[in-house]
This record gives C-alpha cells, sequence and structure tokens, in this order.
C-alpha cells in the first residue's frame, strides 16, 4: 500500500482574505437594510400612538357629539391631549423618558361635513431634547376652512374654494350686541351698573360659536378726558349649540371704577384678536368690527356730609332731634337712611332733605345714643357717618307741690287733722317723680250765728259778756255782738237794743218803749240765735 499525505496546516491566507472580503461586502448589503428595518420599527412606535389618538378622539366624539356640534350638520372642534387623557381614553407614551402630552402641539382635530366626521392628528413628542413630529399628510385638509389657529389647537386646514359644493352655506360672523343699549339719563356708579342697569354682552350666532370667545371694551369719556380699554373672555371651553349665544354680565373691574372715572362714557365692543380667541362661529366665520358705540352715565364720586344732631327742646337733650346733614355730590343727592341700630338696618331709605326729625330712641335714661346715617347720591354711591348723643336723665331737675287729700270742715274742734300730699315733677317734662303724702293739723275757727253787731244790754243792773270775738260760720268774718243776756219777752216782740226791769227799748224806728208788760228775768236767756 501506498502511504496518503495528509496537509495539517489549514486555510491559507489568500482564503482567508477572500473569506473576510466576501462577509464585507455582504455586511455593507446588510446595514441599509437594518437601518430600514429600525427606523420602521421606530415610525410604528409612533403611527400606533398616533392612532391610538385618533381613537380615542373618535371615542371622545362619541360621548360628546351633541355637547360639541348640537344638532349643526357642519363644523370644527379640536380635541385636546389632556381632554382624552382626563376621560381616560389616552395612556402616556410607553417608552422611558418620551413625553407626547403638550396640549399645544399634540391634539385631534375633528371636522364635520354633511354630518360625516374627519380626523387629523398632530403627534409632537419630546425624548430629552430631542423633538419627534409625527403628523399624517393624508388628513391635513379635514378642516372646512382655513385660520382655524393652527398649532394653538383650533382646526387647521386649506382655504375653503367658494365654489366647493362641501363649504358652509353660511358665512355671516357672530353678532356681537350690547344690553342695555344706553344708562336710559340716568347716573350709574361700577357696582351699580353691574346690579341695577346689568349692562350684559351677547355674542350669538346661527350655526352656534366656537369657544374661547374674547373681546376687548373700550370706554371713552364724551369730552376725550379718559379713555379705558379691557380685555374680557367668555371662557366657553365648547362649541356651543346651533341658534345659541354666550353672554356675561360685565365684571365690575371692566367698567370704569375709580373715583376719577366720572362722566358720560361711551362703550364699544370689538372681537380681541389679538389674544387668539376673537370672536369666531363654529363654520370659522368670523366678526372683525366693532359694536357701536353706546351710552352710559358713570359716576364713582362719594358725596360728603357734615352731620349734626340738635334736640329739639331748648332746656334738655329730648329723644325727639332734629339731624342737620349738609350733604354735597358732584352730580346729585338722592336718598338717606338713617338708623338707631346699624347702617342700612331696622330702617328705610327716604327721599334726602337737609333736616330731618329724628328720635334717637329709649328713655329718658341719661344714657348715650348712636345715629347710623347712610348718604347715597343718584349714582348709587354711599358714605357713612355716625353720631353720638346723650339724652337728659329724667328727674334731674325738680319742682314739688302740695295738695289737700283730705281738706279741713270750715269750723269745728280745734284737735281736728287731715292728710296733705306732696308731689316731686321733672322741671322739663312734667313727669312725675314721686308722691308723700303727711298728717297736718287743721286751723278751724269758733263758729257762730249770722254777723250782726248790737250794744250793751243789761237785766237789771249786771253787765252781760259782751264784745267778745266769733266768727260767722257763713262769711267767716268777725263780729262783737251779744251771746248772751236777752229778755225772752222783749226778744219775743223784735229786735231789742236795751232790755231793763219791767220794759224793753225798742230798736224800732223812731225808738221809744213798747207798750206792755213785760216780765224780765233776772238771769239771761240765750236765744238760738240771733234775729235778724
Amino acid at each position: 500500500m501506498k502511504n496518503r499525505v495528509v496537509n495539517k496546516h489549514g486555510f491559507t491566507l489568500v482564503e482567508l482574505i477572500v473569506v473576510i472580503a466576501i462577509m464585507g461586502v455582504i455586511l455593507i448589503l446588510a446595514l441599509p437594510q437594518v437601518s430600514r428595518i429600525q427606523s420602521a420599527n421606530k415610525n410604528k412606535k409612533y403611527e400606533t400612538y398616533k392612532e391610538s389618538l385618533e381613537s380615542a378622539a373618535k371615542i371622545y366624539i362619541d360621548n360628546h357629539s351633541e355637547d360639541l356640534f348640537g344638532n349643526n350638520p357642519t363644523g370644527c372642534v379640536t380635541i385636546k391631549y389632556s381632554q382624552l387623557k382626563t376621560d381616560n381614553l389616552i395612556k402616556d407614551f410607553a417608552e422611558e423618558g418620551v413625553v407626547c402630552s403638550n396640549d399645544d402641539e399634540t391634539f385631534v382635530d375633528v371636522t364635520k361635513l354633511n354630518d360625516e366626521y374627519k380626523y387629523s392628528t398632530d403627534l409632537v413628542c419630546y425624548k430629552g431634547s430631542e423633538k419627534i413630529e409625527y403628523k399624517d399628510s393624508d388628513d391635513a385638509d379635514a378642516s372646512v376652512c382655513e385660520n382655524h389657529g393652527g398649532g394653538s389647537g383650533d382646526c387647521e386646514g386649506e382655504e375653503c374654494d367658494p365654489n366647493d359644493p362641501s363649504r358652509p352655506p353660511d358665512s355671516d360672523p357672530p353678532i356681537i350686541d350690547i344690553d342695555p343699549d344706553n344708562s336710559g339719563n340716568k347716573w350709574y356708579n361700577a357696582e351699580r351698573i353691574n346690579s341695577v342697569l346689568k349692562l350684559k354682552i351677547i355674542v350669538s350666532d346661527q350655526n352656534g360659536l366656537n369657544k374661547n370667545i374674547g373681546v376687548t371694551l373700550d370706554w371713552k369719556q364724551l369730552d376725550g378726558s379718559n379713555v379705558e380699554n379691557y380685555k374680557f373672555n367668555f371662557n366657553n371651553d365648547k362649541l356651543t349649540n346651533k341658534n345659541s349665544k354666550v353672554s356675561s354680565l360685565v365684571p365690575v373691574d371692566k367698567i370704569p371704577n375709580t373715583s376719577e372715572a366720572t362722566g358720560k362714557y361711551q362703550l364699544t365692543v370689538s372681537p380681541d384678536n389679538s389674544s387668539g380667541w376673537g370672536v369666531q362661529d363654529a363654520l370659522g366665520n368670523e366678526s372683525i368690527g366693532k359694536e357701536g358705540a353706546k351710552e352710559y352715565w358713570i359716576d364713582n364720586t362719594p358725596p360728603t356730609m357734615d352731620p349734626k344732631i340738635k334736640s329739639t327742646s331748648t332746656s334738655y337733650n329730648a329723644l325727639t332731634t332734629t339731624i342737620t346733614m349738609n350733604g354735597k355730590d358732584n352730580i346729585a343727592l338722592d336718598q338717606v337712611y338713617i338708623s338707631n341700630s346699624d347702617y342700612e338696618k331696622d330702617g328705610k331709605w327716604q327721599d334726602y332733605k337737609n333736616s330731618i326729625s329724628w328720635n334717637v330712641g329709649g328713655k329718658l335714661d341719661g344714657g348715650k345714643r348712636k345715629v347710623y346715617i347712610t348718604l347715597m347720591d343718584s349714582a348709587g354711591n354711599k358714605t357713612k357717618k355716625t353720631l353720638e348723643y346723650t339724652v337728659y336723665k329724667s328727674c334731674t331737675k325738680t319742682t314739688s307741690s302740695n295738695s289737700d287729700v283730705t281738706s279741713c270742715p270750715s269750723c269745728g274742734n280745734a284737735g281736728t287733722t287731715h292728710v296733705v300730699r306732696t308731689t316731686v315733677k321733672d322741671s322739663y317734662t312734667g313727669t312725675v317723680c314721686s308722691t308723700s303724702d303727711s298728717t297736718v293739723a287743721c286751723n278751724i275757727p269758733t263758729c257762730g250765728p249770722p254777723a250782726h253787731t248790737h250794744q250793751i244790754g243789761y237785766v237789771g243792773t249786771s253787765i252781760f259778756n259782751a264784745n267778745v270775738s266769733w266768727r260767722d260760720a257763713n262769711c267767716g268774718n268777725s263780729h262783737t255782738t251779744y251771746r248772751k243776756g236777752y229778755c225772752r219777752t222783749c226778744y219775743d216782740h223784735g229786735v231789742v237794743v236795751q232790755c231793763k226791769s219791767g220794759g224793753c227799748l225798742s230798736g224800732l224806728p223812731g225808738g221809744g218803749w213798747l207798750s206792755g208788760s213785760y216780765n224780765c228775768p233776772t238771769a239771761p236767756y240765750y236765744p238760738a240765735i240771733v234775729p235778724d
């Protein structure tokens, strides 16, 4: 047998070079394909997330279609990323470090044309500082008209072709109105315009209104000395229904409200396009003009007053007073409110008068009273002041007088008593302060017969007690008369002047002795009464 020779050295260098060259060619040919595969995988992630956004928007439309479009067959709305997140319709991008939740860059425009919906999705994500933007070009013309705001979140698209049958038939912009259109030749301050006049801005459109309507209020004083400009947003977050309107009272801070802002103003209202809100209907038609000027009379300067209070009595501080207002105002004074308890409480408004009668209430107890005064001008501006007043304390100054409770008899026993009442009264008001009773002895005179004066009479040689003072019960005058010593027989024949033994001296005209025998006793006779 022949021995076989075996090669024990492997591949030659040439062979190795050939193999490496072949592998390099294969790698060069494969790299683009790998890159394309990687890029496709990356785009697939964002395309899938974009499709998730659009699917979420469709569910959102199903849930909110009536709120967003009402009964309109045509319209355009933007659904923000945050709205989808609030309704739990979307989750954040799954890859760590990637953020796609900016409302200004990630949103879905939904256009309704003849009851059919089209969707256009903008997806912008960030991975660190790297911006990843993904948009479909196929649905870029989905919206109704141009200038829906673009990246601000409103619908975006190409300009409408006037001959396009899908173009909405209505091109009238929303109507801006002011109600009421003037102040009715009356003055108002800023607060009263809001509460009484109820100045309102109204925006309406037959196709419904787009969201975030904003206007500019221009207040120009008629004499040109003051111009004020304010921005005002209705903050309507969703499209309003067909034939609908938004309206709002003008806030107080959007009305000239400083003390210097007094005069006749003209108000004009125009769309606030500078803020990106504007006044736009559901079809994208925008109001660009101004609502005509309306006249309002505004006064924010409160009145002044220097009130005084004075008693109606010149002697003491009575409960009834006179309040002098001394009010002044740059326009006109209107009404005043006076109360004993607090400002504008437990009373009523009354027409302004410089002098007003007022009762401070309570009793004359010497206490202090407070009177609360609110003065209002014709524009509704108010000024408040408090007055203090101390009333008189009753029975501080008094007088007293006595009066009989039980009178003494005209005559009787000297030991008789009677009761006298002493009354103490207030010197100013006449009010009885106190009474007291005391027992007083009567000063009763001695009483006697009717008043006559007689001469001294005798019986025999005896002189009777004569010239005794006594008091007449009828007239109270003092007399000197006989109280005893009459001769009965003489007495029976008339008035006796003298009585002697054996005869009587007549007191008749002409005098002389009476005829007849008269038996005059030596003892005196006491008649019951003295004859007339």
